[in-house]
C-alpha cells in the first residue's frame, strides 16, 4: 500500500468473466454496470479495468458492437457519479488479429485509454515449435504503430498504455540446438510447472531471477527480440528447460519505446511478482525492476 500510495497509482477493480450472454443483454448488462459501481463506491476505488480476453472474430459484429456499448455504458455510469474515475480496457498486442477484433478505434473513444498487452507474444504465432519471447521488442513496436497509425484504428497517443511483463515463460525442450529450444507440437502447453511460481508454462520474475543465480553462466541475450532467455538441465529428470523472460535491460529499452513512441506510458502485468521481502536481495532486486521505471 506504501508503494502503490509512493506511486500515486489509482485503486481500480479488474471484473472477473464477463460471459457473452451478459454482454449481449442490454439488460444483464446494465445489471453488471450497477453491480461494479457499487463494488467501487463500497470500496473506495477510483476505477474499473476490462480484461476481458475471449475470442471476437471479424465477423461477429453483433457481440462487437455490444462488448463497446457496456464499456460506454460503465464509462458513462461512472463518470456520472464519479468524475475523476478511470476507465480502461485491456487488449492484445497487435490491431491485427482475425480473432481478437474488439473494434479498437471504437473502445478507445469510450473509454479512458487502451491497455496494450505486449506479452504472450509467442502463444498468438503458431509454429515453428521453438521457444520464443514473451514480449518480442519489434512486435511491441510494429503493435504500437498500428494502432496509432492505421487509417481503421487511428488510435491517439494519448489513449495508449504500453503493458509490460513481470513474468516469463517456461518451456520443456525436446531437443536443445545451439540455444534453440524445439517444442513439441503442443510445446505451449507442455507441463505444469508450479514449482516456478504460477502454475502453467508462466514463470515468476522472482523466481526466473533466483533459478538464474544458480547457473549465472547459461545467461543469454537474443539481439533481434531484445529479450534475454537462458536454459538448464533438471538433474532429477534429465530434462531440458528454457526460459524466455524479460528483465531490467530489456523493460528500459520498451520503456523507452513507450516514450520514444510518444503514447500515454506504461503499465506492468503484475508487480506481485517480485521478492518483498525485507532481505537485502528482495531489496536489490526491487531497485532493479522499479528504478528503470519513466
Amino acid at each position: 500500500e506504501r508503494l502503490i500510495n509512493q506511486l500515486s497509482v489509482p485503486f481500480i477493480i479488474s471484473p472477473g468473466v464477463i460471459d457473452e450472454a451478459t454482454i449481449m443483454s442490454p439488460s444483464a448488462r446494465k445489471q453488471w454496470v450497477d453491480n461494479q459501481l457499487k463494488i467501487m463506491k463500497d470500496n473506495f476505488l477510483d476505477g474499473i479495468n476490462f480484461d476481458y480476453e475471449g475470442t471476437i472474430t471479424t465477423k461477429e459484429v453483433a457481440l462487437r458492437e455490444a462488448y463497446i456499448d457496456l464499456v460506454n455504458e460503465t464509462n458513462i455510469a461512472l463518470k456520472s457519479v464519479l468524475p475523476y474515475s478511470q476507465v480502461s480496457v485491456d487488449v492484445i498486442f497487435t490491431p491485427y488479429s482475425s480473432s481478437y477484433d474488439y473494434g479498437f478505434h471504437n473502445l478507445a473513444e469510450v473509454s479512458d485509454f487502451l491497455f496494450i498487452m505486449a506479452y504472450d507474444e509467442k502463444d498468438a504465432v503458431s509454429g515453428p515449435y521453438v521457444a520464443g519471447p514473451n514480449s518480442d521488442y519489434m512486435m511491441t513496436k510494429q503493435g504500437i504503430d498500428g494502432f496509432l497509425h492505421d487509417p481503421v484504428v487511428s488510435i491517439a497517443n494519448s489513449k495508449l498504455v504500453l503493458g509490460l511483463p513481470w513474468y516469463g515463460k517456461i518451456y520443456e525442450c525436446i531437443k536443445l540446438v545451439q540455444d534453440k529450444c524445439l517444442l513439441n507440437k503442443d510445446g505451449e502447453r507442455f507441463g505444469h510447472f508450479g514449482l516456478f511460481g504460477n502454475g502453467g508454462n508462466y514463470i515468476t520474475y522472482e523466481a526466473a531471477y533466483n533459478l538464474l543465480m544458480t547457473m549465472p553462466e547459461n545467461y543469454r541475450w537474443n539481439a533481434t527480440s531484445v529479450t534475454p532467455f537462458f536454459s538448464f538441465q533438471n538433474s532429477t529428470t534429465s530434462k531440458i528447460y528454457q526460459i524466455q523472460y524479460d528483465d531490467p535491460l530489456s523493460l528500459t529499452m520498451k520503456y523507452k519505446l513507450a516514450a520514444d513512441m510518444d503514447i500515454r506510458g506504461v503499465g506492468i502485468w503484475t508487480v506481485d511478482y517480485l521478492d518483498y521481502s525485507d532481505s537485502p536481495a528482495g531489496q536489490q532486486m526491487r531497485q532493479s525492476m522499479f528504478d528503470p521505471l519513466p
